[in-house]
């Protein structure tokens, strides 16, 4: 699952190409072309590096987005951010990237996420072997067989830790928001 922002209206002087029909390799072909040349067209991220880039915008840009806007930004559900609210997020962004806030938060969060404690497995329950049905299963063809979750150790990287941040997604971001003209988050 990701979360894919479109601009409301982009910065370029490439027409947005009508699709019609997706199977048709030349239209295809031509709005990937018009998203890769068009600043603002498209942002795409990943739902573990999206919602903490969302967290830190809402955290720094909390006088700018409403409470609608920084729940909503939390799902993929076509919300939209306005112009002025994009442009005034990329302000704020590059300003913050300019006076190293963006790289103290990255140092900071990496810093918590390596604090985290692990935690029992979820798939053995800490053991270290699976009593399912598969683990059952590979036992039976190997006496040696450890959870495949854990390794055999009962415990895991705390879940937090998937949810990665690095400045260059804010940056990126942020020059999306700039030239995007307001965008939807599908």
């Amino acid at each position: 699952m990701g979360f894919d922002l479109y601009g409301l209206n982009p910065k370029g002087d490439i027409p947005k190409p009508v699709i019609t029909d997706w199977e048709d390799e030349k239209q295809a072909d031509d709005f990937f072309k018009y998203q890769d040349e068009t600043p603002g067209s498209y942002f795409r991220a990943n739902v573990w590096w999206w919602r903490p880039l969302w967290q830190y915008v809402t955290v720094v840009c909390y006088d700018i987005l409403t409470e609608k806007d920084m729940e909503r930004g939390d799902y993929n559900d076509g919300h939209r951010i306005s112009k002025t609210k994009a442009s005034r997020i990329a302000s704020r962004l590059k300003k913050l990237d300019k006076n190293g806030s963006i790289m103290k938060y990255e140092s900071e969060y990496k810093a918590y996420l390596k604090s985290l404690p692990r935690e029992d497995c979820n798939i053995c329950e800490g053991t270290g072997v699976r009593e399912d049905e598969i683990g059952r299963e590979a036992r039976e063809k190997d006496e040696e067989y450890k959870c495949n979750g854990c390794l055999g150790e009962g415990k895991r990287d705390n879940f937090g830790t998937h949810y990665p941040f690095e400045s260059e997604e804010v940056i990126r971001f942020a020059e999306f928001c700039e030239q995007s003209g307001g965008f939807e988050i599908c």
